[in-house]
């Protein structure tokens, strides 16, 4: 598990000047919250949380991500073998930084991936370029099973719950 750099000043909300950077980390998830369908805001997202210099940082994440409705898992993968199936995944860069990856091309050597700096637009590069900035952790964010049958509106129970037959409707009354 990832923990948080040792930082001196420790804050509960950010200044107007560190609001005014850009929080790599926050951001994703974000990007990550808004993939899914969830709202979500900055503000709301990391009120009350100890951040290091204003800033979320791994060990706050999970805390973070479940204020969105979302799980959060970390791993240590390359980026060929993060699961496709678990994608958008946040990918820790080095110094600190941290990008969105949406997809990987059908041959792999191409990533369409989100920066931080620009959220709103999809960037597309090498494999080779992003993997010299990758340091080797990702976070999979998935919706908790409670969000997706909230926003879902096919579903009308939980998904452990046993659809009632006809047979048994009638048994019962």
């Amino acid at each position: 598990m990832i923990t948080a750099p040792e930082e001196p000043e420790v804050s509960h909300g950010a200044s107007a000047a560190q609001r005014a950077e850009v929080d790599p980390l926050l951001t994703c998830l974000l990007v990550v919250a808004r993939a899914h369908g969830l709202p979500a805001s900055a503000e709301g997202t990391v009120a009350g949380l100890p951040l290091v210099q204003g800033r979320l940082v791994p060990s706050l994440f999970e805390r973070a991500a479940h204020r969105v409705g979302l799980s959060s898992r970390f791993v240590r993968q390359p980026i060929e073998r993060l699961r496709a199936e678990l994608l958008p995944a946040i990918l820790l860069l080095d110094d600190g930084d941290a990008c969105v990856l949406l997809e990987r091309s059908s041959d792999g050597q191409r990533c369409r991936v989100v920066f931080p700096e620009l959220p709103e637009a999809p960037a597309e590069l090498p494999l080779a370029e992003l993997q010299t900035h990758y340091s080797g952790w990702a976070l999979y964010v998935l919706t908790l099973p409670l969000f997706r049958v909230a926003l879902n509106p096919r579903f009308t129970r939980p998904f452990y719950a046993e659809p009632r037959t006809s047979a048994a409707r009638t048994a019962s009354g």
